[in-house]
């Protein structure tokens, strides 16, 4: 079955959130602050080189297949989160 696809019956519904996915997130400028890896809840997860990062959807707006930050975002706090989803949600013998 493919990512974000749920089978009932023999109907297969997509997850509408699976359009956040695999994009690069630039700021204002137009530099990339990372890649998006999931989506939970109202908060995207992105990577950055070996750093996670946590940060509410609504600071995004999703143009031509790239999020753009449209609001001010806490770096520091979006680290924190995103460390503590790393621990949570990935085995660290596979990172």
């Amino acid at each position: 079955m493919a990512r974000g696809k749920k089978t009932i019956g023999k109907q297969s519904l997509e997850d509408p959130k699976d359009e956040y996915l695999s994009l690069f997130v630039k700021d204002e400028h137009d530099k990339v602050k990372g890649e998006t890896i999931g989506v939970e809840g109202k908060e995207i997860v992105l990577k950055d080189g070996s750093v996670f990062l946590k940060v509410p959807l609504n600071s995004f707006k999703l143009e031509d297949n790239i999020l753009r930050i449209v609001k001010k975002i806490d770096w520091k706090k979006a680290r924190k989160k995103g460390q503590k989803w790393k621990d949570k949600e990935l085995d660290p013998l596979q990172v």
